[in-house]
């Protein structure tokens, strides 16, 4: 629970509640660094006049969603890697309940429209180390992500979505969504913004990142070279 520490009508409060529950298994095929996971998980948001990261400030909503992924990872260091690769590909989604909830989206208010969350989120991520010659590494990067809906009339969801630049560290993380650190930019200063200037988030990204090693003392002095595209539709009406 988080508040403002007021009563009355001058509070602003939020109660997030929830539980997971998930499943993760090493494969032995088609080798042994493969790790398999899938898992539930649900949370409950209750707003009262809270509206700094929602696009509605009082009611509720809820977010049922089902993980699947699947991962490769055969680094030699999981702190400085020098060869091999991490990989993973993951499905995040929820049930589709546009579909028979007989709800009007052209006349929904946005608490009405986001009372159950339903979206589809895909991510993959691909880190690969090489070491050609002496102690140099060269470390190619390659991360997307994509969140969609099954429906137009909903929209795209607020929750779940990117947000990006700066360390990736700093910054409410309630609605789910995720931080995307970019070194050379401010916190969210990638991110897109609504009419009103405000941080809404993307729903898709694509980043490609390059490394290598400036000192043979020290591997974590380094050269960086990336490229960040990202991109986000409205969904606010």
């Amino acid at each position: 629970m988080q508040s403002n520490g007021s009563s009355g009508d001058s509070r602003q409060s939020i109660d997030i509640n929830g539980i997971s529950v998930s499943l993760t298994k090493r494969l032995k095929w088609p080798d042994d660094f493969f790790i398999f996971s899938q898992g539930v998980s649900f949370q409950n948001y209750t707003l009262n006049n809270y509206s700094s990261v929602f696009t509605f400030s009082d009611g509720y909503s809820n977010n049922l969603s089902y993980l699947i992924s699947l991962g490769r990872n055969s680094v030699d260091k999981p702190t400085y890697p020098t060869s091999g690769s991490d990989l993973s590909l993951s499905l995040q989604l929820t049930p589709p309940y546009s579909l028979f909830n007989k709800i009007d989206y052209t006349t929904a208010t946005d608490q009405e429209r986001f009372k159950w969350l339903e979206y589809y989120k895909a991510k993959f991520q691909a880190y690969f180390y090489v070491n050609p010659i002496d102690k140099f590494v060269a470390s190619l990067r390659f991360k997307t992500g994509y969140l969609g809906s099954y429906n137009r009339k909903v929209g795209d969801s607020p929750f779940e979505r990117f947000y990006l630049g700066g360390d990736g560290l700093s910054g409410f993380a309630l609605d789910g969504r995720e931080l995307i650190g970019m070194r050379g930019y401010s916190n969210n200063a990638l991110t897109p913004t609504n009419v009103s200037n405000s941080f809404i988030g993307a729903n898709n990204i694509y980043q490609i990142y390059c490394r290598n090693p400036v000192s043979r003392i020290t591997q974590s002095i380094r050269n960086n070279l990336f490229a960040f595209i990202c991109r986000s539709r409205k969904y606010l009406a």
